[in-house]
Order: C-alpha cells, then sequence, then structure tokens
C-alpha cells in the first residue's frame, strides 16, 4: 500500500473521481427509497382506508373485533416499515457525509501535493540558473 507522502495528484484525483461515483450512486439509492416510501405510504393509507371503511357496515362484536385487530396489525406493519425506511436513510445520510468528509481531506492532500510540486519546480529552476546571476 502506498504512504501518503508517495501519493501523487493523480492518485489523488482518481480517488476523488471515484468517491464522487459512490456520490452518485447514494444520490440514486437515495431518489429510489423515496419513490419507495411514497409508494409504501400511497398502499398503507389506501389499504387502511378501506379496512376503515368496514367500520360502517354492522358487523357484530366479534367481526368488529377481528376487524380491529387487523388494523392495528396493518397500522403496526406500516409503522415498522416506515422506522426501516428512517433508518435507512439515516444510514445512507451518514455514508454521504463520510464521502463527503473523505473529499474535503482529499482536497486539502491535493492542494498540499500541487504546493509540494511548485515548490519542488522553483527549486530545481533555483538550481538551474548560472552562477554569474547570483
Amino acid at each position: 500500500m502506498m504512504k501518503a507522502t508517495d501519493r501523487t495528484v493523480d492518485d489523488v484525483l482518481r480517488e476523488e473521481k471515484n468517491i464522487n461515483y459512490h456520490l452518485e450512486d447514494l444520490e440514486q439509492e437515495k431518489r429510489r427509497l423515496v419513490r419507495f416510501e411514497e409508494e409504501t405510504e400511497n398502499v398503507f393509507g389506501e389499504n387502511l382506508s378501506q379496512l376503515r371503511e368496514l367500520e360502517n357496515f354492522s358487523l357484530n362484536s366479534r367481526d368488529r373485533e377481528d376487524l380491529d385487530n387487523i388494523i392495528l396489525s396493518y397500522d403496526y406493519t406500516r409503522r415498522f416499515i416506515v422506522s426501516d425506511i428512517d433508518d435507512y436513510q439515516e444510514t445512507l445520510r451518514k455514508h454521504e457525509s463520510k464521502l463527503y468528509d473523505r473529499l474535503e481531506v482529499l482536497s486539502r492532500e491535493r492542494q498540499e501535493l500541487y504546493q509540494k510540486e511548485e515548490e519542488r519546480k522553483e527549486n530545481a529552476h533555483g538550481k538551474n540558473v548560472p552562477r554569474e546571476f547570483d
């Protein structure tokens, strides 16, 4: 493995490019998750609404109790899925934050490498100056 001091600007640029690809993938995943969340809410909302409409029918106490249990179970399942979606969104946010933090570190490293490269060029140029101009 390369030491940080052995890295070149090109190495850093490659890593930055790789991280940017990961960020693009992450952005796509976030959009997919939002669509999934919306679809889930729509499906659960519609179905729960239809179940609640059954409450308007004259039901015996046993059927009403069964319907209440179904509605409670259904709502619990919906909340469980929403909680999982929220957890996954948080995981994606944390991963995104780490990638952006790494990009900041790489940006600083790249600037340092550019500076060192310029200093080397200046030093090399200074050594090639004929003595008569000293």
